[in-house]
């Protein structure tokens, strides 16, 4: 299910409505900091992988097979997949460590954004995640590096990548990624009781500051 709004941003980025948003409460509109990577990766940007694991790149079996159990995510990331995202997963002694997706120019979209931000002709990172025991060692680190390298082998476009203000470790993470600060976006959500929080519209600011790390 998916809702759209007439008077959301063209593609290319604006900060038509910033005020607006800003009047609003965090119950109706979620902020996040975006980063941007345009260069080919330097080897310190994909550090190899971590001592006994491997990538797989994601499909409908593994898929299927990690999130048998889940089946709220295994039908999100099946979708992911038919809309033409790029999905990776971490694997150690069959465990599954950490996993993360990216959109391809002009496919896909990241589901925590509206849909302006499918139509940036951009790789964009979303949906990342490293299983708790493991974090604190660098894997999400290792998870952007490894993205980033599967966008290069797709394209020289900039690849993407947003996190929550309050997020302080994942900043410090992109940014030693090779990431450079690129705005900050504000969309305007919808919750649904029981399902989710739609996004509606929204607006990326891409000259706008981060906020200081505390």
């Amino acid at each position: 299910m998916d809702f759209d709004s007439h008077s959301e941003p063209s593609p290319s980025p604006t900060r038509d409505g910033l005020g607006f948003f800003d009047r609003l409460g965090t119950q109706f509109f979620r902020k996040t900091l975006v980063f941007q990577h345009t260069g080919a990766p330097r080897n310190e940007d994909v550090p190899e992988s971590i001592p006994g694991s491997k990538w797989q790149v994601a499909d409908p079996d593994n898929v299927e097979t990690f999130f048998q159990a889940d089946h709220k995510r295994s039908e999100l990331f099946l979708q992911s997949l038919r809309s033409g995202c790029l999905g990776v997963f971490l694997v150690q002694n069959s465990e599954m460590v950490a996993y993360g997706w990216t959109t391809q120019p002009g496919k896909g979209r990241p589901p925590h954004l509206p849909r302006w931000a499918g139509r940036t002709q951009s790789f964009w990172i979303f949906n990342c995640h490293i299983k708790s025991s493991f974090r604190g060692q660098g894997v999400y680190k290792h998870l952007l590096g490894h993205l980033l390298k599967q966008a290069r082998e797709r394209g020289p476009e900039p690849v993407h990548v947003d996190a929550f203000p309050e997020n302080v470790a994942s900043r410090r993470a992109i940014l030693s990624a090779g990431f450079v600060s690129c705005g900050v976006t504000r969309t305007l959500k919808l919750w649904v009781p029981g399902i989710t929080h739609l996004p509606l519209a929204g607006t990326w600011s891409p000259e706008e500051r981060h906020p200081e790390r505390n």
